[in-house]
């Protein structure tokens, strides 16, 4: 495969990066990502990849988009409200990088349910922020030999990671406090972080900056930085400020 003149144009910047060349590009431009969930945080990582070039994305959600989206996921718009966000999603990102092949999907998803994965997969992206379908897509993702990556956020915190060679899954604690460093005083009266609680001043910051994380791990391991099958744990406290590789054994 040979990069068009336009195609050099627009992905020249990161191809000045030695680790990624001409080579690496066109690596993203034949790779094939499969992401579960576009909310504030799935939408995010897909925009990161259509706009790195990366050829084929497969864009699952059940969900519309919701009056509250555009304020929660800066992919949308008010002219979108009503739409699937599947449907949505690969609009806008179809504005942003034409030469991406996007399949929208409406599916709802189900931890009983395996979903059907497209048969050139090379990496799937749980942005679901659901924990309760991580273990379904981990199931899937081991007996098609397929990397999956899972970036999740609740309240203050959040995590990326990419589950062990033992299937071990970690699960994050968000009622107690993921780093040893000082925290900064909170008000007696202050309300506990609820299921769909999250840090978002305007939007939900939190979910953007795990997003970015997500997305940059998916890029290197599709440009071969980083092992597929490489296990990894990132948890970010947004209060402390402060990124953390949790003790395996502790």
């Amino acid at each position: 495969m040979d990069l068009t003149d336009d195609q050099i144009e627009r992905y020249s910047r990161h191809m000045l990066l030695r680790e990624i060349g001409g080579a690496g590009q066109i690596k993203l431009l034949t790779a094939e990502v499969f992401l579960l969930g576009l909310g504030a945080m799935g939408s995010v990582v897909a925009l990161y990849l259509a706009a790195a070039g990366v050829g084929r994305l497969t864009l699952a959600d059940r969900a519309i988009v919701s009056p509250t989206s555009p304020g929660a996921a800066a992919l949308y718009t008010r002219s979108q409200i009503g739409l699937p966000k599947a449907h949505a999603a690969a609009e806008a990102l179809h504005g942003l990088n034409p030469g991406v092949q996007i399949t929208p999907l409406v599916v709802d998803a189900h931890p009983n349910a395996p979903l059907d994965l497209p048969a050139g997969c090379g990496l799937v992206v749980d942005g679901s922020n659901a924990p309760e379908l991580t273990p379904m897509l981990d199931a899937v993702c081991r007996a098609r030999g397929i990397p999956l990556l899972v970036a999740r956020h609740r309240g203050w915190r959040g995590e990326v990671l990419a589950p062990d060679a033992r299937g071990a899954i970690p699960t994050l604690d968000f009622t107690e406090g993921l780093s040893t460093h000082r925290q900064p005083e909170v008000p007696e009266s202050s309300p506990p972080a609820t299921e769909t609680a999250a840090f978002a001043p305007p939007g939900t910051i939190l979910a953007g900056l795990v997003a970015s994380v997500a997305a940059t791990e998916a890029l290197k391991r599709l440009l071969g930085l980083t092992p597929a099958a490489a296990s990894v744990h990132l948890t970010f406290d947004a209060r402390a400020g402060i990124w953390e590789r949790p003790c395996a054994s502790c």
